[in-house]
């Protein structure tokens, strides 16, 4: 029932393509960001047509946009090729629900996608930007298999469901359950004052929230590498808040990258 979807990247071109319903598609590997609000102007345009629709808007930003070609084995723009990854999953995902309604829900409620990457000279890239690449796809894409040039290199999908299911249990089930158990629970002379009875559900909450965070975090570091978890941290904000800064310091020892 798994679904493939194959991207094939070159220092030229970007070409995705759906072997299953036949969809296929090629852009030119030439993005424009804007690294200072984190988001990308172009993709597959060249310089002068992104400028030109850009119009005034560009004018206002040329000094923060940059054009750039993406997957190269500096790695320098992780961040841009996620979000390149996750738009061109998106469309993929659209075509193939479109295309095929029940067996993309079955592919969908089992994570049965199957990535299949083809980089040319991938294996000269340094280590760390090999593994910093390959974690970040599985963080946000969701997908049940990742080979890259014909070699899996997935984490092992136990360990990645284990956290999976974790995470939820500690960052959302266990808070919503406390604070439902505080709301029956609560003292009357707070339930009488709606301000006190919504600091004190917050309260707890946060409580709740935070030490399943805590918890989620001991557990995943037993189960996933850092760079992995990193990205589930950051989830689709690809930043982490303050706290969550400081929490992934003292407890997993890295960075925010």
């Amino acid at each position: 029932m798994a679904i493939e979807f194959t991207f094939r990247i070159t220092k030229d071109e970007i070409h995705v393509r759906d072997k299953g319903t036949g969809f296929d598609r090629t852009f030119a590997n030439r993005v424009g960001v804007d690294a200072k609000r984190g988001i990308i102007v172009s993709l597959g345009e060249p310089e002068d047509a992104a400028k030109a629709r850009l119009g005034t808007w560009y004018l206002e930003h040329a000094n923060e946009v940059r054009f750039c070609t993406l997957f190269d084995a500096k790695g320098a723009d992780l961040y841009f090729e996620i979000r390149v990854l996750e738009y061109l999953t998106r469309m993929l995902h659209g075509q193939s629900q479109a295309s095929r309604r029940f067996k993309h829900m079955a592919a969908k409620l089992a994570n049965a996608f199957d990535y299949v990457l083809e980089v040319p000279g991938y294996e000269a890239f340094p280590e760390a930007r090999r593994h910093a690449l390959e974690e970040s796809i599985q963080a946000h894409m969701r997908l049940r298999k990742l080979a890259v040039n014909g070699n899996e290199v997935q984490i092992p999908r136990s360990r990645r469901q284990a956290e999976h299911w974790l995470r939820r249990l500690f960052v959302w089930v266990v808070p919503v359950a406390a604070t439902m158990v505080g709301y029956v629970t609560v003292p009357p002379p707070i339930l009488e004052n709606r301000l006190y009875l919504f600091f004190y559900l917050m309260a707890i909450a946060l409580v709740f929230y935070y030490s399943g965070r805590v918890l989620w975090m001991l557990c995943a570091r037993q189960l996933v590498p850092p760079t992995y978890r990193l990205r589930m941290l950051q989830g689709l904000r690809h930043r982490l808040p303050p706290i969550d800064r400081f929490l992934a310091r003292i407890l997993w020892g890295t960075r925010e990258t």
